[in-house]
């Protein structure tokens, strides 16, 4: 492949899919959620003695939704179908962009055009894919059935 530079290709579009699956599974809105916490405590402190049991209200659904909220994502199980989507797109894609990238830098920059085409495809099917990576237990899905 005329001296790596297609590798570095190879390996940019990679490691955007992994770090797209990875952020999706490891991050989560909880850090949002206990700051909107905190600073409605902190609001429930200054306000006066009438205004506190709509606040009160208030706290307890955001404190019970958190709660719901790591229930459901402690008893979650990994979709094993769908990760083996996810790979399969991104292999496909990995190759046919390596396969790109050696003609754009034998042959010319015209086939950046389509490697650039491909790669956006390849992460968004994979972004999708992410969706359905977990399996939940209150789900129905198809055993509505």
């Amino acid at each position: 492949m005329g001296g790596g530079e297609g590798w570095i290709a190879l390996v940019t579009a990679i490691s955007q899919v992994f770090a797209g699956i990875a952020g999706k599974v490891y991050l989560s809105s909880d850090g949002r959620l206990m700051r909107k916490i905190e600073r409605d405590a902190d609001i429930l402190e200054k306000l006066p003695p009438p205004a506190k049991a709509l606040m009160e209200n208030l706290l307890v659904w955001e404190v019970s939704q958190h709660g719901l909220r790591r229930m459901r994502r402690a008893s979650r199980k990994i979709s094993w179908s769908a990760l083996f989507a996810i790979l399969f797109v991104a292999g496909i894609t990995a190759g046919i962009d390596w396969a790109l990238a050696f003609l754009a830098i034998t042959y010319g920059w015209g086939w950046w055009i389509p490697f650039g085409i491909v790669t956006l495809f390849g992460l968004l099917l994979s972004v999708t894919g992410i969706g359905q990576l977990f399996v939940y237990p209150d789900d129905n899905g198809d055993q509505a059935a």
